[in-house]
């Protein structure tokens, strides 16, 4: 298999969960002509998909494996990066399960945990990016359904 050819296909999850987000904007634009007694669990329900596939495009996107960041990485970066980020594979998910279980204790070390600031940044940039998708109707009804999601 092609080097080129691993990133493309480590990069098919986070751009499906790129077009998850765009489609579920887009949807937004149906809330004001749902039924009313729909709008609230309709609305709650696209900024969930907005939230949830952000956060699984960006975990993806980390450059650990067995994660598609690290294929896309072993691609682009030098040669020497490269062999590492491969030779590190076998490991990749105990790398994983160990930074998951020492989260708790960097937090403490911190004073915040990184992932959800991490994860929580991505959200509210993705929301920004996509808000001229949404033609803000929400804002425009006013309904308590789309008045917290927005902001």
């Amino acid at each position: 298999t092609l080097p080129r050819d691993i990133a493309l296909v480590a990069f098919a999850g986070p751009l499906a969960n790129g077009i998850l987000i765009v489609l579920s904007a887009l949807a937004f634009n149906l809330v004001p002509v749902v039924p009313d007694a729909v709008q609230e669990p309709f609305a709650k329900m696209l900024a969930i998909s907005i939230g949830v596939n952000t956060v699984l495009g960006c975990f993806n996107l980390i450059p650990l494996p067995p994660l598609d960041g690290s294929k896309i990485l072993m691609v682009i970066a030098p040669k020497p990066i490269g062999k590492f980020i491969y030779e590190l594979e076998r490991y990749g998910m105990f790398l994983i399960i160990g930074i998951l279980l020492l989260m708790p204790y960097i937090s403490q070390v911190l004073g915040y945990n990184p992932l959800a600031v991490f994860f929580a940044s991505a959200i509210e940039n993705v929301l920004h990016l996509v808000q001229p998708l949404m033609k803000l109707h929400c804002i425009s009804i006013r309904s308590e359904a789309c008045g917290n999601l927005l902001q």
